[in-house]
Formats: structure tokens, sequence, C-alpha cells
């Protein structure tokens, strides 16, 4: 009968080192939020990618800024062309939940309809796990 070896505890942001954490968690660490893009080759701030996108400086938002703000529901998403094939157009998915059972007051569902008319592409795309994506190709509509 083979034994196995005692199991390591989980590694969590409470009780691990940041030696121990992997790349994203070590990200998530470090930046403070969704305020602050810990990029080891030029700190910055996550607005100033927004801002470069709106002054079309850039095609799309960095890698660990990428990876940064999927832990706040903001997916960077690559569109296809024929065939499947990925071109150079890049798209948001920003997801936010409704945990209050799926039920929305009409005031709620004018503001999020007001914000898919102001800074996404105007449609409100409602999902089965109580969730609200907006869709967007560009940065327009940042905060300055």
């Amino acid at each position: 009968m083979v034994e196995k070896a005692p199991s390591k505890p989980a590694i969590t942001l409470k009780s691990a080192e940041l030696r121990e954490m992997s790349k994203n968690e070590t990200i998530k660490l470090e930046s403070q939020g969704l305020f602050y893009v810990a990029d080891p080759k030029q700190p910055h701030t996550f607005l100033d990618e927004m801002h470069a996108l709106d002054r079309e400086e850039s095609p799309t938002i960095g890698s660990t800024a990428k990876e940064l703000s999927k832990f706040f529901g903001i997916y960077k998403q690559q569109g296809r062309g024929e065939r499947g094939k990925k071109t150079q157009d890049y798209f948001f998915m920003i997801r936010i939940k409704n945990p209050a059972g799926g039920r929305l007051r009409r005031e709620q569902w004018l503001a999020l309809d007001d914000a898919a008319s102001k800074y996404a592409d105007g449609t409100l795309r409602l999902t089965s796990r109580q969730a609200i994506q907006y869709h967007t190709s560009t940065g327009r509509g940042w905060p300055q």
C-alpha cells in the first residue's frame, strides 16, 4: 500500500508569503485593487491604460492590466473574422452581479440602461447566473 504525503495547506492571500503565490495573485495583491497596475516594466494606473485607449495610442490594454481586470469583472476579448480567425479588433465585456435574486427595481434598470448607452454598445445582456454584461469596443467614456 502506498502512503500519501501529507497535503500542504491552501495558499491564500491571508496566509501565504508573496513568493508562494501565483503570478496573478501577486498582481492582485500588489495592484491595490483596480487602481494601480503593478507592471514590473513600468508601474502605472489602470486609468492610464483606459486613457491611452481613448486617445487611440494603444489597441488594447496590456497583459498585466488584463489579468488584474478579470478580478473585477472586466474581460478583454479579441474579435474573430472569417472562419473564426482572430482579428486585431479588441473589445471588452464587463460583468456585474445582481445578487438580489435577479430582481431589479425600475430605477435600477433605467440606471443600467443609461450606463449601457453612455459607456458600452447600448445593449444589456442578462445571464442565467444573475449577472448583467456590457460589451464595448473601446475605452470610450472612461472617467477623465
